[in-house]
């Protein structure tokens, strides 16, 4: 009886794992325009050089999108999952002062077969945000546990390595009474949080219609460009907060704050637009 028994008909497939490698392939590639890996993605492990780093201090941040995910893929906006991940764990990071350089996600579904498509879309939102915060895709968990994840759920979890220069790390320990607090507007909700929001829409289904409910669930907002123009503005901040659900009770409810000596923008007046 054993001897009949295959991998594939226990439900995980290994040539679909290979092919949706291959799918998400030129993905992976257009987070590679600017940095690269030391060696080649698809390997065991992935390594980078700091070489370019005097004094090198490694950064680490963990997370997830939350309950938003279901309401994100009951609308079919799967690519906002993908760039949701992403943006809360290089927002952690941006925190430190340091440099978010490697991404890795972590995908649990029932079966790969049918998932290929959305987990795909998934990857390619992932990238979108990758690449516009010059991040590496540097691999990747895949898991098929038919029989242990529920039919058409994904569960979604992503880690971000960066890296800062020792003398450039942010230390809140130096905020003091009358330093100056700059907030900045988020695009939307950012994705945590999203187990209270959707309670309120339960209770309340006619609060929003559809339309709106889109625009609520717009993408974490990636916050790399205030920290470029912090830099570019020669400003050293002693502490930045990235507001995320129960974020605000630690530090400030806005959806991303600073604090500094100095303000390259006068307290009151609206921050510089967004780099697309």
């Amino acid at each position: 009886m054993s001897g009949k028994l295959t991998y594939k008909q226990s439900g995980v497939d290994t040539k679909e794992a290979a092919a949706f490698v291959s799918d998400i392939s030129s993905h992976v590639k257009r987070t590679q325009k600017q940095r690269s890996l030391h060696q080649a993605f698809g390997l065991f492990a992935a390594a980078y050089d700091l070489s370019s780093y005097k004094e090198p201090v490694i950064v680490t941040g963990c997370d997830g999108v939350g309950t938003k995910t279901e309401i994100l893929f009951e609308l079919d906006m799967v690519e906002t999952a993908g760039k949701d991940l992403v943006a809360m764990n290089v927002n952690d990071i941006l925190t430190t002062g340091g440099d978010p350089l490697l991404f890795l996600d972590y995908l649990g579904i029932s079966n790969l077969e049918r998932e290929r498509s959305r987990i795909t879309r998934l990857v390619a939102g992932m990238c979108d945000y990758l690449e516009s915060c010059n991040c590496i895709l540097a691999g990747g968990e895949t898991a098929e546990m038919p029989g242990v994840v529920p039919e058409s759920i994904v569960e979604l979890s992503g880690f971000c390595i960066g890296c800062c220069e020792k003398s450039k790390l942010i230390d809140p320990k130096t905020v003091r009474p009358g330093d100056v607090f700059i907030g900045y507007k988020s695009d939307s909700f950012h994705a945590n949080g999203w187990s209270l929001i959707r309670r309120i829409l339960e209770e309340n289904p006619d609060v929003v219609d559809e339309e709106e409910l889109r625009s609520l669930l717009q993408p974490t907002r990636l916050y790399h460009d205030v920290v470029a123009d912090m830099r570019r503005f020669n400003v050293t901040p002693k502490a930045y907060a990235h507001i995320t659900g129960e974020a605000s009770r630690k530090t400030w409810n806005a959806s991303w704050a600073t604090t500094a000596q100095t303000s390259p923008f006068p307290i009151g007046t609206t921050p510089p637009p967004r780099k697309s």
